[in-house]
């Protein structure tokens, strides 16, 4: 089991959440949260709602595309020397930091450039951790290869010892982890395109 500072680096690298923040929550799992007392609600004038009311709604947003995806844009990511922001707001709890930078050049040639990102010209950073990754969504999506599993392997062995940053082996120490303790399910996905456990 990873420690919650493993947890927070692991989720900071595969989801929009920074490490400052997943730390808290991770911590905070091992706490019951369910608040049954309704006076605290009634005090503040908060009216919850259900848990599946929750869901729909965190939906809608996400379909509406007004759900904060990236927090490239936020003030923590911001190299020193950047200009001022454009927009910021406090909006629901989040803090958004809006930057524009017009250009001369055609729409098309703009679209062209940034649709180049993370193709054959690879990524910014980390190109091995962006090529771990589509294995594994290859994998869990169904279209899994035989060569995947030793080509997993082969991308974390890699990192383990010969990485000065320490997220490269925080990165793909629950990789190797899984596929050392439960190689047959990722060998079940790829035979039979889901999980054991959907079998």
């Amino acid at each position: 089991m990873l420690s919650p500072r493993l947890s927070s680096y692991w989720i900071n690298i595969f989801t929009p959440i920074p490490a400052s923040i997943a730390r808290p929550l991770v911590d905070g799992l091992s706490s019951e949260v369910v608040v049954r007392d309704p006076e605290p609600a009634r005090r503040y004038g908060v009216r919850p709602v259900s848990y599946e009311t929750s869901v729909k709604l965190a939906l809608d947003r996400t379909s509406q595309g007004a759900v904060e995806t990236l927090w490239s844009g936020s003030l923590s990511a911001v190299p020193r020397g950047t200009p001022s922001s454009d927009k910021l707001e406090d909006t629901e709890g989040m803090l958004v930091d809006r930057r524009v930078l017009r250009l001369g050049a055609a729409p098309e040639s703009v679209y062209a450039a940034v649709a180049r990102i993370g193709g054959e010209e690879g990524w910014y950073a980390f190109d091995w951790l962006w090529e771990l990754r589509g294995i594994l969504d290859r994998i869990v999506g169904g279209q899994g290869k035989k060569g995947d599993i030793d080509l997993l392997q082969s991308i974390c062995r890699n990192m383990v010892g010969h990485t000065f940053c320490p997220m490269g082996e925080a990165a793909v120490n629950p990789v190797l982890s899984t596929l050392e303790r439960f190689p047959e399910e990722y060998e079940h996905y790829i035979q039979h395109k889901r999980s054991i456990t959907a079998s």
